[in-house]
């Protein structure tokens, strides 16, 4: 029975430690990230934004380029540095299903298939980046040459990264369509 109330106390300790931290987070970083860099429309819910490494000179892209970026059909940005895609995981994660559904057109299954295969006939070199949480894409991201990869649009780090306009669109204008 102390073992029991001993662990929930700890799972509490845990929980309210990192819900500081987040609160902390927030006030020491997290405005000052959203005032440096100001979005000119407020992104819908649902939108997810693509994000690229800061040195990354694009700042819009046309929608069939990034379905060939996301699936490994094209390896290079213009300036040459190699493309590395970055997806969330677990599969099931909302912002993973909007780009499966939105630049994809697949579902879970043919994506693992896709690139399984396309690294099995060495037709893809490296598949793509899985990552757990938003914290870890953005700082992927943001340290990773040549990367590329999404996050829910209010979960931005403008600090960090870069948003991709998509056809013009930034996330939050009428006619976005990765949501």
């Amino acid at each position: 029975m102390r073992v029991r109330v001993f662990g929930l106390t700890v799972v509490l300790t845990l929980f309210l430690a990192s819900s500081r931290a987040a609160v902390w987070s927030e006030a020491a970083g997290g405005e000052a990230a959203r005032a440096a860099a100001p979005s000119p429309v407020s992104p819908q819910s649902g939108d997810v934004a693509i994000i690229v490494n800061p040195k990354n000179s694009m700042r819009d892209i046309s929608f069939d380029v990034l379905r060939k970026y996301f699936k490994a059909e094209r390896g290079q940005w213009p300036n040459g540095t190699k493309v590395v895609i970055a997806m969330r995981q677990p599969s099931g994660q909302a912002e993973r299903g909007a780009v499966l559904r939105s630049v994809y057109g697949w579902d879970e299954n043919y994506y693992q298939k896709y690139f399984r295969q396309g690294h099995f006939n060495e037709s893809i070199q490296q598949a793509p980046k899985e990552l757990n949480t938003t914290y870890a894409m953005i700082q992927y991201v943001h340290y990773t040459p040549g990367a590329i990869g999404y996050v829910r649009a209010d979960q931005v780090d403008n600090s960090k990264v870069n948003v991709l306009s998509v056809d013009g669109r930034r996330p939050g204008e009428s006619g976005y369509r990765i949501r």
